[in-house]
C-alpha cells in the first residue's frame, strides 16, 4: 500500500468526489462537539468511520496481555455489545498494536487470514485495524469489521481518513483518562473544588464541596447568591476585598471565614487562582475549601492553654 506522503503534501484537492474531504471535516468537528460528553464525540466518529467505509462495526477495544475488552460498539457485525471480552487468540488486537502500521484486510478468506478464528469463530470478512495511543501508551485498537469481503482495495484516501480517526480518538481518550484522574482525586480528597466561570457567571462545586456546605443533593445547582447566603455576614466584605486583590494583583488569594453548614456556623479555608486572558481580564478562577473548624478550635484551645501557662 503507498504512503500518505502525496496526500499530506497536496492537501486534501485530490481526493476523491469530495468524500474524503467531507469525512476528514467531520472527523475533526466530532471532538469539539460537546466536550462534556465525549462519549457522545466518540460514537459520531465511529458513526461516521461505518458510513465511509461501509462496514457493519466499528469498535474501540481496550487490550491486556490476554484479551481485548469492547469499550465502545457502534453496529453489528460480530455478536458482541460494550464492556463484553474476547481472548486476544481469537481477534487481531495483538497483530494490530504489534505492528507499526494499521491492518487492513479487505476479503480475509483469500488472505493468510482465512483460518483465523476472527473469521472461522465470528465471520469476518473484512477488517480494518488501528492502534489507540493514550498518554504515550498503547491504549488498544480501533477496529471496523464487516461480515462481507470488501471487493476493492483500500487507498491513501482511506488510509488519511483512518489515520485522522486514531489520532481524534486518542485525543478523546486522553482527555476522558485525565477527567476520571481528577474526579478521582476529587472525590478522595479531604478539600472540596470550586470553579468560577466569570464571564458566564456560573459556578461548579465538587462533591467534597456540597458536603462541607451541608448540602446532601449531589444535582444542586449553585450560584453566587447563594453562596452568599451562606457565609457569615460579618465575613462578606472580607471575602470581596480578598478576590478583589487577587484579580487586581494577581497576589495569591487565601483566606478564612464563616459559612452556615446546617444550625451552626463553620470555619473554612478558601483558597483561589484566577486565569486572565491577552488582555488582562480574568476570564475563570478556580480553586478550593478546606473545613477548618476541628483545627480552629484546637488551636484557640491552645492559645488559652498557653495563657494560662504564662499566668501563672
Amino acid at each position: 500500500m503507498s504512503t500518505l506522503q502525496n496526500s499530506k503534501n497536496e492537501g486534501l484537492p485530490g481526493t476523491k468526489s469530495g468524500q474524503t474531504r467531507q469525512i476528514v471535516h467531520d472527523l475533526l468537528a466530532c471532538a469539539r462537539v460537546d466536550e462534556s460528553d465525549i462519549r457522545v464525540s466518540l460514537d459520531r466518529i465511529l458513526i461516521q468511520l461505518r458510513r465511509y467505509f461501509s462496514l457493519q462495526q466499528a469498535v474501540i477495544s481496550r487490550t491486556d496481555i490476554d484479551s481485548c475488552l469492547f469499550e465502545y460498539v457502534s453496529g453489528q457485525a460480530v455478536e458482541t455489545r460494550p464492556g463484553a471480552q474476547l481472548p486476544r487468540s481469537e481477534v487481531f488486537c495483538s497483530k494490530v498494536v504489534g505492528g507499526e502500521t494499521p491492518l487492513w484486510i479487505p476479503d480475509l478468506a483469500s488472505s493468510q487470514y482465512r483460518d483465523h478464528p476472527f473469521r472461522t469463530k465470528h465471520g469476518v470478512e473484512c477488517y480494518i485495524g488501528g492502534r489507540l495511543a493514550v498518554a504515550g501508551r498503547v491504549f488498544g485498537t480501533l477496529g471496523l469489521i464487516g461480515s462481507s469481503a470488501r471487493s476493492k482495495s483500500f487507498d491513501d484516501d482511506d488510509e488519511l481518513v483512518l489515520e485522522v480517526a486514531i489520532s481524534q480518538i486518542s485525543l478523546l481518550l486522553s482527555l476522558d483518562e485525565a477527567r476520571q484522574r481528577f474526579h478521582l482525586a476529587i472525590s478522595g480528597a479531604n478539600v472540596g473544588i470550586w470553579d468560577w466561570d466569570i464571564r458566564a457567571d456560573a459556578l461548579y462545586w465538587s462533591p467534597r464541596h456540597l458536603e462541607i456546605l451541608g448540602i446532601s443533593d449531589p444535582d444542586h445547582q449553585p450560584s453566587a447568591e447563594d453562596y452568599r447566603r451562606r457565609v457569615h455576614p460579618d465575613d462578606l466584605n472580607r471575602i470581596r476585598d480578598s478576590q478583589r486583590e487577587h484579580l487586581d494583583s494577581h497576589k495569591p488569594m487565601d483566606i478564612e471565614y464563616r459559612v452556615k453548614r446546617g444550625s451552626e456556623w463553620v470555619d473554612i479555608r478558601a483558597r483561589g487562582q484566577a486565569v486572565w486572558d491577552e488582555n488582562g481580564q480574568a476570564v475563570r478562577m478556580a480553586g478550593s475549601i478546606e473545613d477548618i473548624t476541628a483545627q480552629k478550635l484546637e488551636r484557640e484551645a491552645l492559645a488559652i492553654s498557653e495563657e494560662r501557662y504564662q499566668l501563672a
